[in-house]
């Protein structure tokens, strides 16, 4: 009893010890950072206690606008006024890496377990990064300018909508080498792979793109439907369009949970949810403009106003 009583204990000052590298070593519990751009700094939201438990300073980022992308192993910070991208390494929370990118929206970073991606919808372009050295891993994928999306869905699969051909297709990434990285980048002459290309609109549309647990959910919002890609997206049984009334512009989070897929109007506070079923709506209560996109979590939906 003793010997069990004693593994226990340790056990749980492992993982929930006070110290900030246990803190972070734990970091598959549900846990997540969150920007604060009046203290410059990011803040450790505690998945189990729902408390704050980590704070780290991010230097001469007061004020700032910092995109968050988040692994159990790695947090990557894009600043949009500056275009600088750092990597912190969550079991140590000391940078390792910096990279200078264009300022403002048009780039977005994208994760998945080791698998990091920075997309430029501006030129169309999708690169694989190491995420401990932000160095490039193999060759990048190029689409027309003004492409869309850039979310992992449940199976690894990049998804990115090119409006101008009408198009939505998957990028799987190269598997990083097991050896320490060099200055000439990693991934053993690998690269990101184009999987699949599926098309989904007429060119030219307006297309917005949801992540899925297994595959991928498209709204045209020119034509007004919603095309739901499950799997590969090629069998019958697997590609679902669904027609959509909306009173104004929708808006889809970048990735969905579940079954039910959400559209959320954000001009109007209303919300439509696509299931197997049909249509469904729902007001959101309160006043505004400043709604976010509904967001799907098992079974419920949550809207940040």
């Amino acid at each position: 009893m003793a010997t069990v009583l004693a593994l226990a204990t340790a056990l749980a000052f492992t993982l929930f010890g006070l110290g900030a590298p246990n803190h972070a070593v734990a970091g598959h519990d549900a846990s997540s950072w969150l920007w604060s751009a009046v203290k410059g700094e990011m803040a450790r939201v505690n998945g189990l206690t729902g408390r704050v438990d980590t704070r780290m300073q991010v230097a001469g980022a007061a004020g700032h606008t910092v995109q968050v992308s988040q692994s159990d192993r790695f947090l990557v910070l894009r600043d949009l006024n500056t275009g600088k991208v750092t990597t912190v390494d969550l079991a140590t929370l000391q940078s390792t890496a910096a990279l200078e990118t264009p300022t403002g929206l048009g780039v977005t970073i994208a994760m998945d377990g080791d698998a990091a991606f920075i997309v430029d919808t501006v030129q169309g372009v999708v690169r694989q990064l190491d995420p401990r050295t932000l160095t490039p891993v193999g060759e990048p994928v190029r689409y027309p300018p003004g492409i869309t999306g850039g979310a992992f869905d449940g199976d690894g699969r990049l998804w990115v909508a090119v409006p101008t051909e009408g198009t939505v297709s998957a990028v799987t990434p190269a598997a990083l080498e097991q050896a320490p990285p060099t200055a000439g980048g990693v991934g053993g002459g690998l690269s990101p792979r184009l999987v699949t290309t599926v098309p989904v609109a007429e060119p030219s549309h307006d297309l917005a793109v949801s992540a899925l647990d297994d595959g991928v959910a498209v709204l045209d919002r020119t034509a007004g439907t919603l095309t739901v890609l499950r799997g590969e997206g090629r069998a019958a049984d697997g590609r679902r369009q669904v027609p959509l009334r909306l009173p104004g512009l929708g808006a889809l989070p970048a990735r969905t949970s579940g079954a039910a897929v959400p559209v959320t109007v954000v001009a109007e506070r209303r919300v439509y949810v696509v299931t197997a079923d049909g249509v469904r709506d729902f007001a959101v209560p309160g006043r505004g403009d400043r709604l976010r996109p509904a967001v799907a979590w098992a079974g419920r939906f949550y809207a940040a106003a």
